[in-house]
């Protein structure tokens, strides 16, 4: 919390973060409407707008604009592991990366 008690962006992202990685939030549902997600947390409208802009940097949600509220997207998996990919995760070295529409990658036809 900030100097004033109130939650901050990063405070909002982490907890939505955790709802999305329980399945909570799962994937191609729309996250809570911006007026909903600022009543439950009691934070000003700009703060949600940043959570849900930093859940987008993730790759976590689906494009953030007005209108619409944006979907959890897809797992990203990768391709050489066939492992979901931790939210902010990178590449390794020549790594490759898919989402699949909310589907486990099929294991290697060997």
């Amino acid at each position: 919390m900030n100097g004033t008690g109130k939650l901050t962006s990063e405070e909002v992202a982490e907890a939505l973060r955790a709802r999305i990685e329980s399945d909570e939030l799962a994937a191609g549902q729309p996250i809570p409407t911006q007026k909903s997600l600022v009543e439950a947390f009691g934070a000003q409208c700009g703060v949600i707008r940043r959570a849900l802009r930093s859940l987008q940097e993730d790759g976590l949600l689906t494009e953030v604009t007005r209108g619409a509220p944006p979907r959890i997207a897809d797992p990203l998996y990768d391709l050489a592991t066939h492992a979901p990919v931790a939210a902010g995760g990178g590449a390794g070295e020549g790594g490759e990366f898919v989402r699949l529409g909310g589907r486990s990658p099929a294991a290697p036809r060997v």
